[in-house]
């Protein structure tokens, strides 16, 4: 039977990242953060310009982008790296972490400009279009309709993996059930 796909979501600084490289290691599933690899592709549109509305020009340098996705080494994990992400070889990393950097390097466009904007009204802009993803029409930042809502609010994230362990080999049993096998 092929494996589950999971999709681990939440609000920023949850442990998603961290819960989702422990279940990942559990069933010995392969971990993607798919949400560093939509920033590093956004980064890419920022950079060329290409408006985020413009699916299909969005599309095309999709298809010319390669993005790769490592481990951090032992400090950095440490530190409390998560995937260092290259963007067509350089690591981007930083730069598509963190609200604040990520409103810093918007703030700098404008300055580029020549717009006089400040970098707190530049931070409320990316939480804007942050909230945007959640809104829009075309694939909006919804829950799935099988998703199962797992409220970790006082669990750890040992915990927390070991539940969706449970929860994903349950949902493999029912799977084999249906289709006439064994797990």
């Amino acid at each position: 039977m092929p494996n589950l796909t999971i999709a681990i979501d939440g609000p920023a600084g949850s442990g998603k990242s961290s819960v989702a490289r422990r279940v990942a290691a559990m069933l010995e599933y392969l971990y993607l953060d798919s949400g560093a690899m939509y920033r590093a592709l956004a980064l890419k549109a920022l950079r060329h310009p290409v408006a985020l509305e413009e699916e299909s020009r969005l599309e095309a340098l999709a298809k010319e982008t390669h993005i790769e996705l490592k481990p951090p080494k032992p400090e950095q994990e440490a530190a409390g790296a998560k995937n260092c992400v290259f963007l067509d070889g350089a690591d981007v990393t930083r730069e598509i972490r963190t609200p604040e950097v990520r409103a810093e390097r918007r703030w700098k466009e404008h300055q580029e400009k020549g717009e006089r904007l400040t970098l707190a009204e530049v931070f409320d802009e990316v939480i804007e279009r942050d909230k945007r993803d959640r809104e829009r029409k075309v694939s909006p930042l919804v829950r799935a309709a099988d998703a199962v809502l797992v409220d970790n609010t006082a669990m750890g994230i040992e915990e927390t993996a070991r539940l969706i362990v449970m929860l994903a080999r349950e949902r493999e049993k029912e799977l084999a059930e249906v289709a006439g096998g064994q797990p």
